[in-house]
């Protein structure tokens, strides 16, 4: 059974031109496994964005968070240990006693409220220091005394995606009071 077929004449001979029933099964099951192949090829992709992008946006709001926490602790003058909850990730909080550029003194203070971090400048709320995109699992400040100087170390744990593309990281940072050397 010929489809497609087209019958000439050709020097008295006739001539059957066209495709066979069992051509055209294999180019359609081929054409089925090209197609198979492209939408896994373009799934995969989908989940590689997917994952780069959750990956993203956690390690850019742990390097903007970190940045500003050390920046400020750097600059500051003193700890103030009474408003410093120490040691703890569900509720940790930081106060630093530091002077602003006029030279007027301030109190900072970094905080975890839910799944953001926040900071606070002499009370008044400067705003939130996490993308409200990813979310704060761990913030802990530890007291690290030396003979000579004063730091804090940072331990901040990032999450976010869904249940197919969840990535959870956690960033260390050590900082030193310059006022403390």
């Amino acid at each position: 059974m010929n489809f497609f077929s087209n019958r000439t004449k050709v020097n008295g001979d006739i001539k059957q031109e066209g495709f066979t029933l069992t051509e055209i099964i294999i180019y359609v099951g081929l054409l089925a496994i090209f197609t198979i192949a492209v939408m896994n090829i373009f799934i995969n992709i989908t989940k590689v964005y997917k994952n780069v992008h959750a990956v993203r946006k956690i390690e850019n709001t742990a390097l903007f968070t970190m940045d500003r926490m050390t920046r400020e602790i750097k600059n500051a003058s003193t700890i103030d240990s009474a408003n410093t909850i120490w040691g703890t990730s569900t509720v940790a909080s930081l106060s630093l006693n530091t002077t602003n550029a006029s030279g007027t003194s301030e109190i900072l203070r970094f905080y975890k409220s839910g799944p953001t971090i926040y900071m606070n400048r002499n009370g008044s709320l400067v705003g939130p220091l996490s993308s409200n995109s990813v979310v704060v699992s761990t913030l802990k400040f530890e007291q690290v005394v030396a003979s000579s100087s004063e730091s804090v170390k940072v331990t901040l744990t990032l999450e976010t995606g869904t249940s197919t593309t969840y990535f959870s990281k956690t960033f260390y940072n050590t900082a030193t009071l310059r006022g403390s050397y």
